[in-house]
C-alpha cells in the first residue's frame, strides 16, 4: 500500500480488526465479567459524548472509563487472559490518560478510535454480563476515509467520529456498518450473582 495514494483511489479502508485478526474467547470468571461491563458502560458514556461534542465531558469520563479499568481483577484469571489484557491494556490505558490533557474534540476523536481498538479487542476476548448483545460499528468515512471502530449496546447506534455537526452536507450521527455482535455471557453460577443485589 503507497502512503502517498489519494483517498479516491482507495477502494477499501486500512485492514480491520476483524478482517486482520481473529479473537479467540478466553473464558475469565463471572466476577471479572461483570467489573468488564461497568467499564464497557464507562466506555458508552465516553461515546456518547464525543457523539454530542462535549470536550469537558469526554475527559471527564475517559478519567471515569480509565479508573473503572484500573479497578479490574485481572490478577484473579488464567494466565491466557492476563497475557491478552496486558497485551492490549498498556496502550489502552495510556491513550485514555491523554485523552485528559486534550482540549479539543478532534484530538480527542484521533486518540479514541485507538481505545476504541483495544477495548474492543478486550470485550470480544473476554465478553460481557450486560444483558444485551454489545455491537461493533465501523464508520468508512471516519479520519478522510480511513475507517474507525467504536463498541455500542443494542441497535443505538451514535457515531463518536462525527457526531452531530454535518460532514459535507450530510448527517454523520447513524452513519456506521456493524462488523460485529458480542452478545451478553450468562453467568455460570447463578448462585454468586444473586447475592450481591
Amino acid at each position: 500500500c503507497m502512503m502517498n495514494e489519494s483517498p479516491s483511489l482507495k477502494q477499501k479502508p486500512y485492514a480491520t480488526p476483524a478482517e486482520e485478526e481473529t479473537i479467540e474467547r478466553i473464558d475469565v470468571g463471572d466476577h471479572f465479567r461483570k467489573q468488564l461491563s461497568s467499564s464497557i458502560m464507562a466506555y458508552f458514556s465516553l461515546v456518547e459524548s464525543l457523539a454530542e461534542e462535549k470536550t469537558d465531558s469526554a475527559r471527564s469520563n475517559s478519567r471515569h472509563f480509565l479508573e473503572s479499568l484500573n479497578e479490574l481483577a485481572i490478577k484473579n484469571e488464567p494466565p491466557e487472559a492476563q497475557s491478552f489484557w496486558n497485551k492490549h491494556s498498556s496502550g489502552l490505558l495510556s491513550n485514555l490518560s491523554k485523552m485528559q490533557e486534550l482540549g479539543d474534540i478532534e484530538g480527542l476523536r484521533r486518540v479514541f478510535e485507538t481505545v476504541s481498538e483495544d477495548f474492543s479487542r478486550i470485550v470480544m476476548a473476554f465478553g460481557h454480563s450486560l444483558g444485551h448483545d454489545v455491537k461493533l460499528y465501523h464508520c468508512t468515512m471516519a479520519f478522510g476515509g480511513r475507517g474507525a471502530y467504536w463498541l455500542e449496546l443494542g441497535e443505538n447506534k451514535t457515531n463518536p467520529y462525527f457526531g452531530r455537526t454535518p460532514y459535507k452536507g450530510q448527517d454523520m450521527l447513524k452513519c456506521g456498518e456493524l462488523q460485529e455482535t458480542i452478545p451478553s455471557t450468562p453467568p455460570k453460577s447463578g448462585a454468586l450473582e444473586q447475592r450481591r443485589v
